[in-house]
């Protein structure tokens, strides 16, 4: 985990969204929703690229590019609001937003309740 550096984390996790969406889209087309819509999805992974593309456009270890980042983690949070329990990938969210701030990992929270 050493080797992955905060941008890259923050990219890894938009791949991740890209299959997710993928899934979500496939199954709107076959007419089945169990994981919701794709359109918030796409929507809350749009801003996280647009958040990479920032960093990744400014100087490492610049104010512009630590502020990127942190709009990057503000995103990567705001996936695991459009994800419903039953994604089962909140605590590869909830590392990667650590990732992404640079924070010690953390033991990742339980997985959220329907209602939550």
């Amino acid at each position: 985990m050493a080797a992955l550096t905060k941008l890259d984390a923050a990219r890894a996790i938009l791949d991740l969204c890209r299959l997710l969406w993928l899934r979500r889209a496939r199954d709107e087309e076959r007419g089945v929703l169990l994981h919701g819509s794709p359109e918030p999805l796409r929507e809350a992974a749009g801003h996280l690229a647009r958040a990479i593309d920032e960093a990744a456009a400014h100087a490492e270890g610049s104010d512009a590019h630590k502020q990127a980042l942190a709009r990057a983690a503000e995103a990567i949070d705001g996936l695991s609001q459009v994800l419903i329990p039953t994604d089962g990938i909140s605590a590869v969210l909830e590392l990667g937003a650590q990732l992404v701030r640079g924070n010690k990992l953390a033991q990742p929270r339980p997985p959220r309740r329907w209602g939550q």
